[in-house]
């Protein structure tokens, strides 16, 4: 049997919503790398902030369901659709990538081809029934065009397929971030650092894009900073907070008096956060708002001031150096200086960001040490050269809640360094929480220290699925964009009926 014109796949598949801003023809798609011998995702699993976390059900139920026949791709068309469709079973799981096999191609894989389960195009058996849509077996299986009806009776009769909804559940799943929504980040541009009130300017899924609020700072602030601060990142990032967060912790807070009068800011013991903060924001914040319920002030965690601490800053996490945490704040909030400068940044005691002095000796990692001591490094003549003292190595988080995640495993991950674009990834090094990830096609020195908790990592496919651009890596050409120049928790399985008594 002649193989599936592969060039079918290389388009992505359409998001159940796409947004304004979401370009397919310039969006990578995994078209070519999948398909490489040995080529393994990152389970849906292992990213707590992504849904579906039960796809690994569609092959331990050999589902079927309702895809496009690749035998009838329209051309025209941007994303990959057909004028007509199919019933297939997913053998492999790849992210949220799924290769399919066609029925009436069993023990024959010339004719596989790679979906992403969460689109619009993938449906229950049945949907082309009830929708009016046409079901046409593949043209090499037009012999059996005289009984396919009866054989995919007695095929599908107690078989499992998507539940009726799949669709709902996923717009349910991938809802945006409602747009205007008011938040703090901090903006390191400003020396001294100070926090600012921020505005959720767009949203796709959970990724946002945020901006200073305006008129929260004087025009001479905006212009010496380059402009209005912005970011874009996952709602549940640790570098947003809700409103309030800069007021309870006593940090530096940059706004216009009216906006803090509006606002009713201060640093009233009794302000609470949320329970909507707590759903909405970083899982920080649902440990600060378990220690307000509690009753619980103070630093529960024992780091102290002048204590020494291997750090990576999370707005350039492509090195771990040598820092000082300078200042406490309640509810286990403090503040670490990156030895020989003037850098600072913000840290909850469980981040995966702060480190034990050692840990990078230990792990085989390069510790960059501070200026004036890039010979021969040693925590131990450090300490005595600085007459400090090092945190305790027990008060660290270190290891992971039951962490999937593999070295050689790959994924969607977010380059801070190129204004929060997402690019195809691999694990290159898995050090108790940490993964560092090198972004594919750049060389090895680009790379970021992620934790691996992190909301801005992601699995395979889930770009295509919510409609966010995937950036092409570095030595690749977009093969949709040529195209274009040419042409100017998958939910629970549900089970199938059976007309069998």
């Amino acid at each position: 049997m002649p193989a599936v014109n592969c060039d079918v796949t290389t388009k992505p598949c359409r998001p159940l919503t796409i947004p304004d801003s979401y370009d397919p023809s310039d969006t990578y798609c995994w078209s070519d790398k999948i398909k490489i011998p040995g080529f393994s995702a990152a389970p849906v699993s292992a990213f707590e902030h992504c849904p579906f976390a039960s796809c690994s059900d569609l092959l331990r139920y050999s589902v079927k369901i309702e895809v496009p026949n690749t035998d009838y791709v329209v051309d025209e068309e941007p994303f990959f659709t057909a004028s007509c469709y199919w019933i297939a079973t997913p053998i492999r799981l790849e992210g949220y990538k799924v290769l399919l096999r066609y029925e009436g191609f069993e023990g024959n894989f010339a004719h596989d081809f790679w979906m992403n389960i969460c689109t619009a195009d993938v449906h229950p058996v049945t949907w082309c029934a009830k929708s009016g849509n046409i079901l046409k077996p593949p043209k090499t299986l037009d012999t059996l065009s005289s009984d396919w009806v009866h054989r995919l009776e007695n095929l599908l009769s107690g078989s499992y397929s998507l539940p009726e909804n799949h669709h709902e559940i996923v717009r349910e799943r991938c809802k945006q971030v409602n747009v205007a929504i008011r938040l703090e980040t901090i903006d390191y541009r400003s020396n001294p650092n100070a926090a600012v009130p921020m505005t959720v300017k767009s949203s796709v899924s959970s990724r946002v894009n945020v901006v200073e609020w305006h008129g929260s700072s004087p025009d001479s602030a905006d212009a010496a900073n380059g402009g209005i601060f912005q970011i874009n990142c996952n709602i549940k990032s640790p570098i947003l907070f809700p409103v309030g967060w800069a007021s309870y912790f006593g940090y530096p807070f940059r706004c216009s008096e009216g906006y803090s009068q509006s606002e009713d800011l201060n640093s009233d013991s009794e302000f609470v956060f949320t329970v909507d903060d707590e759903n909405l924001f970083s899982s920080e914040i649902e440990l600060v708002r378990r220690s307000q319920r509690d009753c619980e002030d103070g630093c529960l965690s024992c780091f102290l001031n002048h204590m020494k601490v291997e750090a990576i800053d999370p707005l350039q996490p492509t090195e771990i150096r040598v820092g000082t945490i300078v200042k406490t704040l309640r509810n286990d909030y403090y503040i670490v200086r990156f030895d020989g400068t003037d850098t600072e940044r913000c840290y909850h005691y469980s981040s995966a960001l702060v480190l034990p002095a050692g840990f990078s000796e230990a792990a085989g990692i390069v510790l960059t040490p501070p200026a004036g001591f890039e010979e021969d490094f040693t925590w131990p003549s450090y300490l005595a050269a600085t007459d400090s003292m090092a945190a305790n190595h027990s008060i660290f988080k270190l290891e992971p809640n039951g962490n999937e995640f593999q070295v050689g495993q790959w994924l969607e991950a977010t380059n801070v360094m190129r204004n929060g674009e997402i690019f195809p990834a691999s694990i290159v090094q898995i050090c108790g929480r940490l993964l560092r990830i090198q972004f594919d096609g750049y060389s090895e020195k680009v790379f970021h220290w992620f934790d691996s908790e992190s909301p801005d990592i992601y699995p395979v496919g889930w770009c295509e699925m919510v409609g966010v651009q995937l950036s092409f890596p570095n030595n690749a050409i977009s093969e949709n964009s040529m195209w274009r120049k040419e042409q100017q928790e998958v939910p629970h399985p549900a089970r199938i009926p059976s007309d069998k008594n």
